[in-house]
């Protein structure tokens, strides 16, 4: 298996920590922290996701800002957030472009790459950096509308 003890992990539909590797079966804590005890025979042809294993992970974000909002503001404003946090790793560089037109609004992609154990401190940072920021340049967070035009006839 391409886990340990105390590694974050999804295996097959449950995500959670090692807590035990036995030999029939493996135990995770939940994040809500249930214990799953999971027949390792299920495991062989499970696919596994150890997000505990590499020393570094990218946080992937995406925003979206008003049409109203130029491209260069909106990514500006979003890489000053990014400046706010220490935390976020310089090399590979941060990345930030236009992603696409939605309907209501255009959508920014965001990655940085961040330590391993800063990811949910990061991910969750960054979001409120962002939307302090987009205020502070006069950008927009767009939501879905309808825009609705009403004709005289």
């Amino acid at each position: 298996m391409l886990c340990k003890e105390s590694d974050f992990v999804e295996l097959g539909d449950k995500i959670g920590t090692v807590k035990n590797i036995g030999f029939f079966n493996t135990t995770l804590t939940t994040l809500d922290n249930v214990s799953i005890s999971i027949p390792n025979g299920d495991l062989t042809a499970a696919a596994v996701k150890n997000y505990s294993r590499e020393p570094r992970r990218r946080v992937d974000l995406t925003f979206s800002a008003s049409y109203d909002a130029p491209t260069e503001t909106v990514k500006k404003a979003i890489l000053e957030a990014i400046g706010m946090d220490s935390r976020i790793l310089p090399n590979p560089a941060p990345f930030v472009r236009l992603l696409s037109y939605d309907a209501s609004s255009i959508k920014y992609v965001t990655r940085v790459w961040v330590n391993n154990a800063d990811y949910w401190d990061v991910y969750f940072d960054l979001n409120e950096h962002v939307r302090d920021t987009f205020a502070a340049n006069g950008v927009e967070m767009s939501y879905e509308h309808i825009n609705v035009h009403m004709l005289d006839k």
